[in-house]
């Protein structure tokens, strides 16, 4: 057998690369350096771009294109008589022709954010913090990790300004896009308490979505029957309130005695809202109370304040302090208290619930 460097000489020769290299391309050596010398690799910097740029030596748009997609990945990498240069050159990308693609866009957005951030020019700084957003969302989609990322920072900007509310519900909507498929209970229970969430940010179309998703899993029935008739509650849907208390009806064999007694509640609810006697709810709940894991947290004071104006202020008075009495124990003695409640009556077995018309859930 021939040496090897003679077996070497009779390999064919390797493939020509495709295509030229582009004369205008910048190269950054600063990460090459290292690796010369037996030190660690460092990632690519645009210091010789940079310097090109402010020397004057090279303002094409490719240059500034180079230096943009850099220093948007890695502006806390500049120092700080790079800043002006970067931003200049930040600000040509964006006003490039032709126009760079939505990805470039939105890193020279999010890298332009970034660089005012300590010029104390917030305005400008959001503007660009949400157009990397959008562009991102639009060409990544919402689960996109860059996405996550922007929608994260325009998050953190909007709890800096006081914006709660805003960042709250860009927050829901950014976990909603993460969310698992329910093949698990962890998904199913991150599904419920994502729900929750959006309830109380009123956001309502997207908390029915997340409900329905539980139901078509089979989740906890009885429970999520309930938090989808407390969703419609706020839309003004009673059409969809009696639906879902009725398949909640359907559903609660075995149930925690805290579900049966929300059941109970939206009964008494829905009948004193239609003008019928709503009484007898009631006296199920005063049962059902002496049992086991009958109190759990439950927001539904938004419930009653919303439809507070068709509810005489006693029958809106007891339902209220029942309502705290479910979601928390230490609330009970308040309830026992109050005439209406100690008039009624409690000392027979609670009756099963009526089944409903129909065992079928309701369309989606």
């Amino acid at each position: 057998m021939p040496p090897l460097e003679q077996q070497l000489e009779l390999l064919p020769p390797p493939p020509p690369l495709p295509g030229e290299i582009p004369a205008e391309l910048i190269f950054d050596d600063a990460p090459l350096e290292p690796l010369l010398y037996g030190g660690a690799p460092v990632p690519p910097t645009p210091a010789n771009a940079l310097e090109l740029w402010r020397l004057n030596l090279d303002r094409s748009p490719a240059c500034a294109r180079a230096i943009a997609t850099t220093v948007a990945k890695n502006p806390g990498e500049l120092a700080a008589p790079d800043r002006p240069v970067a931003e200049a050159c930040l600000r040509a990308a964006l006003a490039a022709e032709p126009p760079l693609d939505p990805l470039q866009l939105a890193r020279c957005h999010a890298g332009l954010a970034e660089l005012l951030k300590a010029g104390g020019h917030p305005d400008e700084v959001e503007h660009c913090c949400r157009e990397a957003f959008q562009l991102l969302e639009a060409a990544a989609g919402l689960a996109h990790d860059d996405t996550q990322a922007a929608g994260l920072t325009l998050v953190r900007l909007l709890r800096e300004t006081d914006r709660e509310e805003q960042a709250d519900r860009l927050s829901i909507r950014l976990r909603a896009a993460m969310l698992g498929d329910g093949a698990d209970e962890f998904d199913l229970l991150e599904h419920r308490q994502l729900a929750l969430e959006m309830f109380q940010a009123a956001q309502y179309a997207e908390a029915v979505a997340l409900y329905r998703r539980l139901v078509g899993r089979a989740f906890e029935l009885p429970s999520t029957w309930c938090h989808l008739a407390r969703v419609h509650l706020m839309t003004d849907d009673i059409a969809g309130v009696r639906a879902a208390v009725a398949q909640a009806v359907c559903h609660q064999a075995g149930a925690p005695a805290y579900v049966v007694c929300r059941i109970h509640f939206l009964q008494a609810l829905l009948h004193s809202l239609a003008g019928e006697p709503w009484t007898e709810p009631l006296r199920q709940i005063k049962t059902v109370l002496a049992q086991s894991y009958a109190h759990m947290d439950w927001i539904m004071q938004p419930v009653l304040d919303r439809w507070q104006p068709q509810l005489p202020p006693a029958t809106h008075d007891l339902l209220a302090k029942v309502a705290a009495a479910l979601a928390d124990d230490s609330q009970l003695p308040e309830l026992e208290a109050l005439d209406a409640w100690k008039n009624l009556v409690a000392d027979t077995p609670a009756e099963p619930l009526p089944a409903a018309d129909s065992t079928e859930d309701v369309p989606f």
